[in-house]
C-alpha cells in the first residue's frame, strides 16, 4: 500500500515530539557512534553509492577497497539530521533479521538521528514511516523503539524507503521537518531507480525531490555499485572502510596537495549526483573549472591524466562541463574543446538539409538516420503522426546523439571527454537538442511507440548504407562522400559504426554487410536461438570502458579496428581478408551476446563465448576449428596442464579451458554441441540449471548423449568435478566410454 500525497503531507506536517537541541560533534565522533559494535555489514543485493560533499556531511561506511565510495552517509541540516543508505534493503526486516552488523548499524543510525545516546541506551526514539512497512515496524519495535503506525505520527525520526513517495510538495514539508529539528533516514537503491526511470528521461540528479533535500544537507544518491570489501564475503568490512577519503568538498580543499589521499574523481562522482541549483559545492567547482584553459581539455593524442596539480583541476573542469551542460537550453550549448578531433566535425560550409524520416517501431534498438549533429549546433525534431500527419506524438520515441556510449569516469587517462553520448525523449511538438560533442543521430522506439514521421532540421548527412533501402546501390557512390566524420553500414542483422574514412573507398558495401549478417546467423545456429529482431552493433571508439573490445549493445571496440592504415582497409571492412582468414575479437564479443547462463558455469565466462569464434571462423571463413591460430597458441599450455590437472587452474586459463571443448569438437564435430545448446534453450525456465554443479553435470551428461559416448572419464581427465549423482548416472553408464589418448594436444597437431 502506498500513501496518497494528501496523507503524506499530513504525515510530514505533523508536529515534532518535544526534543532537546541536537548536540554538535566532530564527524569522527559521529562515525564512531554509528559503528559502535559493528564489525561487518552485509550487502542486501548490490548497494549503490552516495556522494558526500557538504560542510556538515560525512561518510559512515564505504565500499570498494581501491576506489572507495560511500554506501552509508549522514549529515546535520538546520537543527535536524539526515541519514542515507544506498539500498532500501538496509531497512528491510528480513535482511535485518539475518545480518547482525546491518541491524546494529541501523539501530545506531536511528539513535544518532534522534540524538539519543548509544545503541545500548535505555532512552527510546520515536520512529515513524513515510511509507507503511509493518514488518519493519515490528522489527524496530522489537529493537526497543517507539514506532508510530498512524497516518500523521509525531515521531522524531521518519523513515523513507520509497523514493517515489516523495514529490516536490512532500519534499518541501519533509525538509522543513528536518530544519526544525526532526530527522529522516532514507534508504534507496540509486542505480535501481535510474534503471527503472531512465526510459522516461528521468535522472536522480535532476528529477528526484528526495535527492534535492539530501543535497541541501550535503549528500546525494549517486550512480555506481561499490564492491564488497570483506575478504571472502559479500559484505563491507569496517576495517576496510575509508569514510575520511570520500568527501568531495574536502577533496576540493586538498587540490594540489600531493600528500592528500583524495582523487579528483570523487568530485566528478559528486557532480554527477548533485542536483542543479545547489548553492555551495557547485559554485566552488565552477570557480575552479572557469580557470582551466581550453587547450588542456582531452583529445586523442593528448589524453588527460589524474596526476596531482593541474591535471586534477582539469579533470574537475572536464567533469563540470560534461555534466552541467544539460542544465542549459539548447541554444546556449557550445562545442567542447577537442570535439573537433573526436568524435569530429565538418567544415562550416557543409550543407544542413531538411530531412524527413518515416519510422516504424517494429524493429527495436537504435534506428540509423544517416544524419550527424555537429558539436554545439541545435538540431530540431518535429514529429508527425504517420497516420494523421498532425504535428504531435506521444513521448514514446527517444533521440540519441552519438554512438559512443561508454563512460570513462573511472579511467586513469581520458583520451576523449568521459561521457559524450546523450539521449532524450522526443517530446510532443518540436524538440530541440544540442550537445557539446555532437555525433550520429538515432531514433529509438520505446514500449508504446507508434509509427511516426519526423522532420529533422540542422543536421549534416553522414555516409549510410542500409541493405534494406531499395535505392542503396545507386545512391552509394555519392552517399559515401557525405561530409559527416562517422559512417554506418547496416545489414539486416549487423550494423557497423566506424569513421567515414573507412568507407570512402568501399565499392561494395552490400557484400560486406551480408557477410557480417551471415556471421550473426552462424552464431545463432550454434546457440540454438533465433536471430534477434534487434540488429547487433559494432561501434569503434577512441577509448572504451573496459578492455580492447567488449560485448553488449552496442559492442564496443577501439578505433584502430575501424580505421584504414598504410593503404590497407580498416579491419572491419576488409572483406577479402575476413573471408579467408576470419577474425577473433569481434566474433568473441558477438559470442558473449549469445552466451547462456545455463551452460556457462563459473570460470567459463571467457571460454564458452570462444566456441562461437571457433565455429564462425570455420563455417564462414574456412578456418578449421582445431587449427585456428588463436587455439594453436593455447595448446602448449593445455598439454602442460594435462600433466598436473587442477580445476582451479583450468578455470583461470581460458585457452586451456577452450581446448577441452575443442578436443570434443575435433572428434565429434559441431552437431552434438549445437544439439545440447538447443536442448537447454528449449527447457522451461524452471528446469534450467542455476547452480554451478548442476550446469557442469547437465552439460556433460547431455553432451554424452549427443555424442553417443560416455564423456565423463574425459572431462574428469581435465579435472571437471562431477557430482556423485552424475557419476552414477545410469543412462551415461550404458554408453561406450570415450577416453582418448590426449597426446595430440600439442602445438602443430592436426
Amino acid at each position: 500500500m502506498r500513501l496518497t500525497v494528501r496523507a503524506l503531507l499530513l504525515l510530514l506536517a505533523a508536529p515534532l515530539a518535544p526534543a532537546t537541541p541536537l548536540a554538535s560533534a566532530a564527524p569522527g565522533d559521529d562515525v564512531v557512534q554509528f559503528l559502535d559494535g559493528v564489525e561487518r555489514v552485509g550487502r542486501p543485493g548490490a548497494p549503490g553509492a552516495l556522494a558526500v560533499f557538504g560542510r556538515d556531511a560525512f561518510a559512515v561506511l564505504t565500499g570498494d577497497r581501491t576506489s572507495p565510495r560511500a554506501v552509508v552517509a549522514a549529515a546535520r541540516h538546520g537543527k535536524g539530521r539526515v541519514v542515507a543508505f544506498a539500498h532500501n534493503g538496509y531497512l528491510s526486516a528480513p535482511f535485518l533479521a539475518t545480518d547482525a552488523g546491518a541491524a546494529r548499524l541501523v539501530t545506531n543510525a536511528i539513535r544518532w538521528a534522534g540524538a539519543v545516546g548509544s545503541a545500548d541506551s535505555g532512552s527510546k526514539v520515536r520512529v515513524g514511516m513515510v511509507t507503511p512497512d509493518e514488518p519493519l515496524a515490528a522489527h524496530l519495535s522489537k529493537a526497543g523503539f517507539d514506532v508510530d503506525r498512524g497516518a500523521a505520527p509525531k515521531s522524531r525520526v521518519r523513515i523513507v524507503t520509497d523514493i517515489d513517495a516523495v514529490d516536490d510538495a512532500a519534499a518541501a514539508k519533509l525538509e522543513q521537518f528536518v530544519i526544525e529539528g526532526g530527522a529522516i533516514i532514507a534508504a534507496v537503491c540509486p542505480w535501481g531507480w535510474e534503471q527503472v526511470h531512465a526510459s522516461r528521461g528521468l535522472s536522480l540528479r535532476s528529477d528526484s525531490p528526495l535527492n534535492r533535500i539530501l543535497a541541501r544537507a550535503g549528500l546525494a544518491f549517486a550512480d555506481g555499485i561499490p564492491d564488497a570489501t570483506a575478504r571472502g564475503a559479500d559484505a563491507f568490512d569496517i576495517t576496510a572502510s575509508r569514510p575520511a577519503d570520500v568527501h568531495a568538498g574536502h577533496a576540493l580543499d586538498a587540490l594540489g596537495d600531493k600528500s592528500a589521499h583524495f582523487s579528483p574523481d570523487i568530485v566528478a562522482d559528486a557532480l554527477r549526483a548533485v542536483p542543479p541549483g545547489e548553492d555551495d559545492f557547485l559554485p566552488r567547482v565552477q570557480a575552479i573549472a572557469s580557470k582551466v584553459p581550453a587547450k588542456d581539455f582531452p583529445r586523442p593524442g593528448r589524453p588527460l591524466g589524474r596526476a596531482p596539480g593541474d591535471d586534477q583541476r582539469t579533470r574537475i573542469a572536464v567533469a563540470w562541463r560534461t555534466i552541467t551542460w544539460t542544465d542549459l537550453p539548447p541554444d546556449q550549448v557550445v562545442a567542447a574543446p577537442g570535439s573537433e578531433d573526436f568524435p569530429g566535425t565538418v567544415t562550416a560550409s557543409a550543407a544542413r538539409p531538411n530531412v524527413t524520416l518515416t519510422l516504424d517501431p517494429k524493429e527495436p534498438g537504435w534506428r540509423s538516420t544517416g544524419l550527424y549533429a555537429l558539436p554545439g549546433e541545435v538540431i530540431t525534431f518535429a514529429p508527425r503522426s504517420a497516420t494523421t500527419g498532425a504535428h504531435a506524438t506521444p513521448p514514446a520515441w527517444r533521440i540519441r546523439i552519438g554512438c559512443h556510449t561508454d563512460a570513462l569516469w573511472d579511467h586513469d587517462t581520458w583520451p576523449r571527454w568521459p561521457e559524450i553520448s546523450h539521449a532524450t525523449l522526443l517530446r510532443e511538438g518540436p524538440t530541440s537538442v544540442a550537445t557539446p560533442w555532437g555525433g550520429a543521430i538515432y531514433l529509438e522506439p520505446l514500449a508504446a511507440a507508434a509509427p511516426i514521421v519526423v522532420d529533422v532540421r540542422g543536421a549534416v548527412e553522414a555516409p549510410l548504407f542500409d541493405v534494406r533501402d531499395a535505392g542503396r546501390v545507386k545512391s552509394w557512390p555519392s552517399r559515401r562522400r557525405a561530409p559527416a566524420p562517422w559512417a554506418e553500414l547496416a545489414g539486416e542483422h549487423m550494423i557497423l559504426s566506424l569513421p567515414s574514412s573507412a568507407v570512402r573507398e568501399l565499392d561494395d558495401p552490400e557484400a560486406l554487410v551480408r557477410w557480417w549478417d551471415s556471421v550473426l546467423v552462424s552464431h545463432c545456429a550454434l546457440a540454438g536461438t533465433p536471430v534477434p529482431p534487434r540488429p547487433e552493433r559494432f561501434v569503434c571508439d577512441a577509448e572504451i570502458s573496459v578492455g580492447y573490445m567488449h560485448s553488449g549493445y552496442p559492442i564496443m571496440m577501439h578505433l584502430d579496428v575501424g580505421t584504414p592504415t598504410s593503404g590497407r582497409p580498416a579491419h572491419l571492412v576488409d572483406l577479402a581478408t575476413l573471408r579467408t582468414e576470419g577474425t577473433w575479437g569481434p566474433f568473441h564479443e558477438l559470442g558473449h551476446n549469445r552466451q547462456r547462463e545455463w551452460w556457462t558455469f563459473d570460470g567459463t565466462g571467457e571460454v564458452t563465448c570462444n566456441l562461437f569464434s571457433l565455429f564462425s571462423n570455420e563455417k564462414i571463413a574456412g578456418v578449421f576449428a582445431w587449427n585456428n591460430p588463436w587455439l594453436e597458441g593455447q595448446k602448449a599450455a593445455a598439454a602442460a596442464y594435462l600433466k598436473r590437472p587442477d580445476f582451479g587452474n583450468w578455470k583461470a586459463n581460458p585457452g586451456v579451458a577452450l581446448t577441452t571443448y575443442a578436443v570434443v569438437q575435433r572428434t565429434f564435430g559441431w552437431e552434438p554441441i549445437q544439439r545440447v545448446f538447443a536442448e537447454m534453450e528449449s527447457l522451461p525456465e524452471a528446469d534450467r540449471p542455476t547452480r554451478n554443479q548442476d550446469k557442469i553435470d547437465q552439460f556433460v551428461l547431455r553432451l554424452s548423449r549427443a555424442c553417443g559416448k560416455d564423456l565423463r572419464p574425459y572431462f574428469k581427465r581435465w579435472a571437471w568435478p562431477l557430482s556423485d549423482a552424475a557419476s552414477r548416472d545410469a543412462a551415461a553408464g550404458r554408453l561406450p566410454v570415450w577416453e582418448p589418448d590426449l597426446a595430440f594436444v600439442k602445438p602443430g597437431a592436426k
